[in-house]
């Protein structure tokens, strides 16, 4: 509260002292404080002067202070409302008998600073309110560095029309601050704020990991990636190629998810063997480290008889190696059951089926990889393609039969390392006429022809037609003979 006291016969005085001159408005940037400046009144009977804001636009002007100093022409105080935007300010003068002059039109505005860092382009703008209160008179501005142990460096200069000033060469983890001089005609210079900005650069992933490629139906492959949580930036970029060094396809921009996983499906074009890799890119766009490539596992093979050989492509390995390798099989609505484990370099295994009741149409396999754990203590899996057989096995059809009824060899019938889901076998004689035909697997002809009689001993005519539960078929044809010994 502002108290003034006069002497009482001074109350008769009512003429109001003529204003002071306000000069400009200026800001300590190390401290903050604000220093207003005026040239004095020239009644003489002036007793101080009222600082007041000028809150434009919503309750006028607001005292803040009175400087009961007549001779003085300048007043410094805090005032943090500077620190937040540009503040205006005018002043009156008071003389002893309480009489208030005009207060000083314009009002003067601070300047105000701020900072654009742009750490694509390495550079900061400086950006300033401007000065206001001076008119046409506003000659220039002056840019200034503040750097270590508050050592003032000049750095440029702009017109009055300007506002701004772009700074180069700016380096990453490290503090710039600046502030800005007006300047009038007659030399006088204002300061405004200071700014300051820390050019910490983004914290990339310490590690990106490929975890697994897993298929999901034939051509579809599941990509999954772990990435450092840490990272402030989480833009990946998702590459392929088919080989680990070649040229690398962009397939798509990813972002990590809450349990910092990558994850990707990819329609694979062909049947071939694809690497990936997930790299990380800044938000200058710019790529920065990555995962090791890794690949898809390509079951084939081909089946013999009763056995199957199966043939893969190692996994590109994780950081800690490959611990095992498992190999599964499955046939029809048959369960899928562990077959065999496998040292971290296999690359093929033969499944010997040993018994014609484990057949009944395609037999399924895939290879799981299974690795040591990773830097997070984690055991990672990939898993190849389903590969099937479609196994018919052995047939074998004598060429000769004696059916003589004495209990050996009198049956002629074929033999078959897997059992068939459909089967003809038909027997002609070597003009041309059937002299037998069955459907069923376990009957074969006893020589006798379709009028009850025993056949003539010689050459006869075979065809066989078998196929199995998935549809896979076999015929052959061929000679035997009738013998009677």
């Amino acid at each position: 509260m502002i108290f003034w006291i006069f002497d009482i016969y001074a109350q008769t005085d009512i003429i109001p002292p003529d204003p002071p001159v306000f000069e400009s408005v200026s800001i300590n940037p190390s401290s903050g404080d604000v220093t207003i400046q005026w040239k004095k009144s020239p009644s003489a009977d002036v007793a101080g002067y009222v600082v007041q804001e000028d809150r434009v636009g919503v309750n006028g002007n607001f005292p803040i202070d009175t400087i009961f100093e007549p001779t003085t022409p300048s007043f410094t105080f805090p005032f943090p409302k500077v620190l937040d935007g540009t503040v205006g300010f005018n002043i009156y003068a008071i003389d002893s008998a309480n009489n208030n002059s005009n207060y000083t039109a314009p009002s003067h505005f601070t300047m105000f600073t701020t900072l654009e860092y742009d750490s694509c382009n390495s550079s900061i703008l400086v950006k300033w309110t401007p000065y206001i209160g001076w008119g046409n008179n506003l000659t220039k501005y002056k840019i200034f560095s503040i750097e270590n142990n508050n050592v003032l460096t000049l750095i440029g200069e702009v017109n009055s029309n300007t506002t701004e000033f772009r700074v180069s060469g700016i380096l990453q983890n490290q503090n710039y601050c600046y502030y800005v001089y007006a300047e009038r005609n007659d030399g006088i210079t204002v300061t405004s704020t200071d700014s300051c900005q820390n050019t910490a650069a983004p914290i990339p992933p310490v590690y990106i990991l490929g975890n697994s490629t897993r298929y999901q139906g034939s051509n579809s492959l599941n990509l999954q990636f772990s990435v450092d949580s840490a990272a402030i930036r989480d833009a990946y970029r998702l590459y392929r190629s088919l080989s680990p060094n070649g040229n690398y396809q962009l397939l798509a921009e990813l972002n990590k998810d809450a349990n910092a996983e990558v994850a990707y499906t990819d329609e694979l074009p062909s049947l071939n063997q694809y690497y990936y890799k997930l790299v990380y890119i800044n938000g200058c766009k710019n790529e920065g480290n990555s995962s090791i490539p890794i690949n898809n596992i390509l079951l084939n093979g081909s089946s013999a008889s009763m056995s199957n050989k199966l043939k893969w492509n190692l996994f590109n390995e994780w950081p800690n190696g490959i611990d095992m390798i498992q190999v599964y099989r499955s046939q029809g609505s048959n369960a899928v059951e562990l077959i065999t484990t496998l040292s971290s370099n296999a690359t093929e295994y033969i499944d010997q089926i040993t018994s014609q009741d484990e057949v009944q149409g395609d037999i399924c396999y895939y290879v799981r990889f299974i690795s040591k754990p990773d830097q997070l203590g984690i055991v990672r899996v990939s898993e190849s393609n389903i590969f099937c057989v479609n196994m018919l096995g052995d047939v074998f059809v004598p060429n000769a039969f004696t059916p003589n009824g004495d209990g050996q060899n009198d049956v002629f019938i074929p033999s078959f390392s897997i059992l068939p889901s459909k089967f003809l076998f038909s027997l002609y004689d070597r003009y041309g006429f059937k002299v037998f035909e069955t459907s069923d697997y376990s009957k074969g002809w006893d020589g006798k022809l379709p009028n009850g009689k025993k056949a003539l001993e010689g050459s006869y005519i075979y065809y066989l037609r078998i196929e199995n539960a998935s549809g896979g078929e076999i015929e052959k044809r061929g000679n035997f003979s009738v013998i009677y010994p």
